[in-house]
């Protein structure tokens, strides 16, 4: 016990003491107890007890190691907002005498108290904290009162905790109440946290204000700021101390993005220090932030601003009532409010070109069957984004890009709701602890937010004469004129100019909508038609993005292929772990999104490099490098779309057996597995496609080619009816047969004859019945499978690494250069 116990201090200092000594002896005495005698295999606990039950010796653990336990919510069967910590640490003493065999005592390290507990990970060998030096891992001690040293620390974080959470209600001289404006009166509160509710790190302790400062103290890098605010006729109105505040933070270091971010404990409401990095904010850019944040920033003033508006407009347009506390029904929770704050820049240039903030409400503690139940909403593919792009080439369409403005709050809400009001803001007689808000409208921030509004638009629509794809439901037909909805963001498509026109005016009387005109920035793409009837899809900002996250830059020397031919990327076991100082999986992340939506030539590399994302290594590392040499010599390339005739074709590829290594094979069954690769094209302009491994092995190059077929088509057939949809609605001639086009290895041509023939072999009658699909179509005729040579497989691109000078011509095919 003792021997134990001196190792788990050594591994976690901070958190082990000699105060466990009792739980040690006991844990070492069950351990011994449940441990099997070599003479008669049965352990002391089985003799003792008479009943031949063995102990399972797995259950038992190193005391005083890590646990890692699962969220209460979690563990009752709720759900947690995406980006919170699915579990907290604890210190783990040995079993529980009172409940089964496999339930652990746990100690939390934050609170001192100890229970039982069974969704548990272990860590045996203290991997997880080794180096740690978080203080609060030892705050047990104090708590259990095992430390006295510790007393002063806490005294002094209570005292600044009470500072921090003082709010100030009351017109004094430490407030600038705002004009009046309906009736409604609003100061701002000082020293509040607006995302979770939880004190702002800048309070007195930090630095007190004095509330007699000269009120006009400028904010650094944004010279007349306050003169700005000042002029500004709307009801909301930051106070003095407030903006003061502001310009004593920009004095100091701006902390990076990636490491301001916190989560919350939702049980203790309390701020959590040893935040896990996957609790981290998705956006990882630095321009999305929480309202603490964002008054770190040199043009806070502009974000106080945003915040203004957002409440204004919502008040103006009456998307909520005031009602009082004793009014909401005693079984219906008041959620809270979080702000969120974002930058928004121009693909092109990066130009920040509006500050937005935005009011949600806290959908994290919402509860299924209370006030909310659906929540799906779909939005269009991208396979119908560029098929409909490909006909505005093959057509000259017209094409106009329009934007819902404040589109979820143009919806009413599902259920009745309750939101307290935003920290910060009060409504004159009318406070957070007497007064909630009953929302009207359908506010950001809910589970169903997204849902209900395209239920709400797709009503609309219909009653206005629209009539919805049956193929992609975010797509509308209404005379000659398609529209294609991507949440609040929308493109008009006509031969004729003022059909889209009348449309907009309709559309103008039911919705609040802004015109952005010719289609440009559309869903993260930046999309330019040129004179030469082209169209230009790329995405350079997020290809910049990843260059200087790498420490790239444009006059790197670039990579000819984004992966060597002569290597496969292996698990790299024997490697040392990725210790690079940017995180792989944000880096595969971008680089997923940016395959996916306009660089498909880079796809085979990319997914090759996302199976290591869980344990990435070394070679790992240097594959994304590699990869990102690649994009340095062609930031600003992307898909060029030029129609070239009528012709609807679909390249399928498979690579048998491609990842086979026998250094590898005995360890890693993923080497057994082939690879499928496909692209669709309509009129010579890439519309979808894949590069993947199958999910099932094939025992020979004829049941890999079929199982690509079967998986490339399973995204054509629905593309297949968009096409007849469209040529039927706007009677177009268009070409509605696609063909199949499949390589087929050596001379081995039983991958189409399986395809078009229906017998069954001993070596093909195992391929199970899910695989035939599509074979109705090709009796039918509606889809033609034929042979191609490998020199003209364009789909060899997504199957396996190349050469420079088949990678070069084969991107030539697809991509246009």
């Amino acid at each position: 016990g003792r021997t134990q116990l001196l190792h788990a201090m050594a591994r976690w200092p901070v958190a082990i003491s000699h105060h466990l000594w009792p739980y040690a002896v006991t844990n070492v005495s069950n351990c011994m107890n449940d441990t099997p005698r070599t003479e008669q295999h049965k352990s002391r606990i089985e003799l003792f007890s008479g009943v031949d039950v063995g102990p399972n010796v797995k259950q038992h653990h190193h005391i005083g190691c890590p646990v890692y336990v699962l969220d209460n919510d979690l563990q009752s069967g709720k759900k947690l907002p995406k980006w919170m910590s699915r579990a907290r640490v604890g210190i783990y003493l040995g079993k529980s005498p009172r409940h089964a065999r496999n339930v652990s005592l746990v100690l939390n390290p934050r609170t001192g108290m100890t229970s039982a507990q069974y969704h548990i990970k272990v860590d045996d060998t203290f991997e997880s904290v080794i180096g740690t030096r978080e203080s609060t891992h030892g705050d047990w001690k104090l708590k259990s009162g095992f430390s006295a040293e510790l007393e002063s620390k806490s005294k002094k974080t209570a005292s600044t905790i009470a500072k921090r959470k003082t709010v100030i209600t009351t017109k004094d001289n430490d407030v600038q109440s705002t004009g009046n404006q309906d009736g409604v009166e609003v100061t701002i509160e000082e020293g509040m946290n607006e995302d979770f509710g939880q004190p702002d790190p800048v309070h007195q302790d930090e630095g007190a204000i004095d509330a007699s400062q000269d009120a006009e103290t400028r904010l650094p890098g944004h010279e007349g700021a306050n003169e700005q605010l000042r002029r500004s006729k709307r009801t909301w109105k930051p106070t003095k101390r407030l903006l003061e505040s502001i310009a004593q933070q920009n004095d100091d270091e701006v902390i990076p993005m990636s490491l301001q971010s916190a989560c919350y404990e939702p049980t203790a409401g309390t701020i959590i220090d040893d935040v896990n990095p996957m609790c981290l904010l998705s956006k990882t850019d630095g321009d999305t932030m929480y309202w603490d944040q964002a008054l770190k920033q040199h043009d806070a003033a502009e974000f106080i601003q945003a915040a203004i508006d957002e409440v204004t407009s919502h008040h103006d347009n009456k998307h909520w009532e005031v009602v009082r506390k004793e009014d909401v029904p005693q079984d219906m929770p008041v959620l809270d409010a979080v702000w969120s704050m974002k930058r928004k820049r121009r693909l092109l240039t990066n130009e920040i070109y509006k500050w937005k903030a935005r009011l949600n409400l806290h959908g994290g503690q919402q509860e299924y069957g209370v006030n909310y139940w659906e929540t799906y909403a779909p939005v269009v593919t991208w396979a119908s984004i560029r098929l409909i792009l490909a006909l505005v080439l093959m057509y000259d369409w017209h094409t106009v890009q329009i934007d819902f403005v404040l589109a979820y709050p143009q919806a009413d809400v599902e259920c009745d709701i309750y939101m307290r009001i935003p920290k910060g803001f009060e409504l004159e007689g009318r406070t957070r602890s007497t007064h909630v808000l009953k929302l009207i409208k359908n506010l950001y921030g809910q589970k169903q937010a997204g849902r209900v509004w395209n239920r709400h638009l797709h009503d609309n629509l219909t009653k206005m004469g629209w009539s919805q794809s049956k193929a992609d439901d975010c797509v509308y037909y209404k005379g000659n004129v398609v529209f294609v909805v991507y949440v609040d963001d929308g493109i008009l498509v006509s031969a004729d100019k003022t059909n889209i026109e009348d449309e907009l005016k309709i559309l103008k009387e039911q919705f609040k909508i802004s015109i952005e005109g010719n289609l440009s920035d559309y869903v993260g793409v930046n999309i330019e038609r040129t004179n030469e009837g082209e169209i230009h899809m790329t995405q350079p900002n997020i290809i910049r993005s990843i260059l200087q996250e790498l420490n790239f830059n444009e006059d790197t020397k670039p990579m000819r292929t984004p992966s060597l031919s002569s290597t496969i990327l292996k698990d790299g076991k024997n490697n040392e772990p990725h210790k690079a100082d940017w995180s792989y999986r944000r880096i595969i992340g971008k680089l997923n999104f940016l395959c996916s939506s306009c660089r498909p030539e880079i796809s085979c590399a990319v997914h090759q490099a996302a199976r290591f994302s869980a344990d990435p290594r070394t070679n790992h590392t240097e594959a994304v490098k590699r990869i990102a040499r690649y994009l340095c010599g062609s930031i600003d390339k992307g898909i060029i779309m030029k129609p070239q005739g009528h012709s609807f074709d679909v390249y399928v590829d498979a690579d048998f057996g491609g990842l086979w290594d026998k250094e590898t094979a005995e360890h890693d069954p993923t080497t057994s597995k082939s690879r499928t690769g496909y692209v669709v094209l309509y009129a010579g302009c890439p519309v979808i496609w894949g590069s993947t491994l199958q999910t099932e092995i094939a025992l020979s190059t004829t049941e890999a080619e079929y199982l690509a077929m079967s998986s490339a088509l399973r995204h054509t057939i629905p593309i297949m009816r968009l096409v007849e949809e469209i040529k039927d609605k706007l009677e177009l001639p268009m070409v509605t047969v696609p063909k199949v086009l499949c390589q087929v290895f050596e001379d081995n041509t039983g991958a189409i004859e399986l395809a078009k023939v229906p017998k069954m072999r001993p070596r093909t009658k195992h391929i199970n019945a899910k695989y035939h699909h599509f074979r109705k179509y090709v009796f039918e005729g509606t889809i033609v499978v034929k042979f191609i040579s490998t020199v003209k497989q364009l789909a060899d691109l997504f199957t396996k690494n190349l050469s420079v000078e088949s990678f070069v011509k084969f991107r030539k095919g697809i991509m246009g250069w």
